[in-house]
């Protein structure tokens, strides 16, 4: 991939962690890169195609994830990675990509909300995966199934990042905390 299309498509990452996807325009991306707006249409066309090139990149994030997570041997180190992989880059002030598409999901086009839905179930399959495995190795207990159980742990994690930029600093850590408790392993 050429470097100015790869630095576009960085900026704009940035941009959906800090204003969302909606919020931020080519004018944004031409002011940060240093480049015209003609030419961030020259790479992207459209704001659509940008926001497409956007879930590309984190479906192959998921996916270098996901084969990680399986290169693991136990369910544990497999969660400790997820959660890392996820939460240990929210920084103050940044929200997770994944959240800040999914909260503009109806204002969307179409062709993203079928690419924010793709991400949404690569997500929680590796998630509910690991915590399948740990139920079936009597590593984790917990009541119901994982999949479930995987949309509680997700939510509960990217609503503490939102929560975070209002309240406190360390409230990410408490919930990832409470989490570990209510699994009944030791953090």
């Amino acid at each position: 991939m050429d470097n100015k299309k790869q630095e576009l498509l960085a900026t704009a990452y940035k941009l959906i962690r800090t204003k969302g996807f909606d919020s931020f325009s080519y004018h944004d991306l031409s002011k940060e890169i240093g480049i015209t707006k003609a030419s961030i249409h020259y790479y992207y066309p459209s704001k659509e195609e940008l926001g497409l090139a956007i879930c590309d990149l984190i479906i192959r994030n998921l996916g270098r994830l996901k084969t990680t997570v399986s290169s693991l041997a136990s369910p544990r180190e497999k969660l400790d990675l997820y959660i890392q992989a996820m939460f240990g880059e929210v920084k103050e002030g940044l929200m997770c990509p994944i959240l800040s598409l999914q909260a503009e999901y109806d204002v969307l086009p179409d062709s993203m909300k079928k690419k924010i839905r793709e991400i949404t179930e690569i997500e929680l399959d590796i998630v509910s995966g690991i915590l399948q495995e740990g139920l079936d190795q009597g590593i984790f207990k917990f009541d119901g199934d994982a999949v479930s159980q995987a949309a509680l742990l997700v939510t509960s994690f990217k609503s503490a990042t939102l929560y975070a930029r209002v309240l406190e600093k360390d409230l990410i850590k408490r919930i990832i905390d409470q989490f570990y408790r209510q699994l009944k392993i030791e953090k």
